[in-house]
């Protein structure tokens, strides 16, 4: 009887799709939880490097500014706590060393500790260590209870001794201008590309036009075309 009954245990099917749903379901769980939890990490880190963006551009206005360099890093500080509260984040910028000054060298394109301070960089965190690291949903039953994240933005404010950031138009790109245009005196054109004008553009004294290869001025930076223009070619 014993035996029998052994026999039939062992060949019983029941249950056996239960068993498999639920391993189903585990899979799903991890999947959706990478998903959910992986999307949410790349969300926060969009929002840190975007406020580790404008508190570094906050702290470098006050340098363009002549502005303390005490002054310059409280500035950072405080429009990244504008942009990402404490009360909500946590405190993203708590350490001396999130937020501090560097030199920009616009030859080499080099960023160092030596020099002149013309440069904000801004460490934004969310870390397990600060206690405030970015939670997760559906991995946290996989073990996995935060995500670490950091963003790091640098503005440097004066890259040129020729043009200067807050003098006119900058551009990575090709820039394209329409034709009736008057660019007022210290006023600055410049890409890192090109720079594409029709003609009859009016340039007063002492504004600029400048990008790595006059030549892809296509002729148009002559005095004939564009009256007043002064071309330099200068790679930012």
């Amino acid at each position: 009887m014993t035996g029998k009954t052994t026999k039939h245990f062992a060949g019983n099917e029941d249950g056996g799709g239960t068993v498999f749903s639920l391993f189903v379901f585990m899979i799903l769980c991890v999947i959706l939880g990478i998903m959910v939890d992986a999307t949410n990490a790349w969300r926060n880190s969009t929002i840190l490097a975007s406020a580790a963006d404008m508190g570094s551009h906050a702290g470098a206005v006050v340098l363009a500014n002549s502005g303390d360099e005490n002054d310059a890093l409280a500035a950072a500080r405080a429009q990244v706590r504008r942009n990402i509260p404490v009360e909500t984040f946590g405190n993203t910028v708590g350490a001396d060393d999130d937020v501090f000054l560097l030199h920009f060298d616009p030859e080499t394109r080099e960023l160092s500790y030596a020099g002149p301070k013309n440069a904000v960089a801004v460490r934004t965190n969310r870390m397990a260590e600060r206690s405030n690291a970015v939670g997760t949903f559906l991995l946290s039953f996989a073990g996995v209870l935060s995500w670490d994240v950091r963003e790091v933005s640098v503005t440097a404010y004066d890259v040129s001794t020729i043009c200067r950031g807050t003098d006119g138009i900058f551009a990575e790109e090709a820039i394209r201008a329409a034709s009736q245009n008057r660019f007022g005196t210290g006023y600055c054109v410049h890409s890192n590309e090109r720079v594409w004008l029709p003609q009859q553009n009016e340039f007063d004294p002492g504004s600029l036009v400048s990008m790595p290869d006059l030549d892809d001025c296509n002729n148009k930076c002559t005095d004939e075309a564009n009256p007043g223009i002064e071309t330099t070619e200068l790679n930012m």
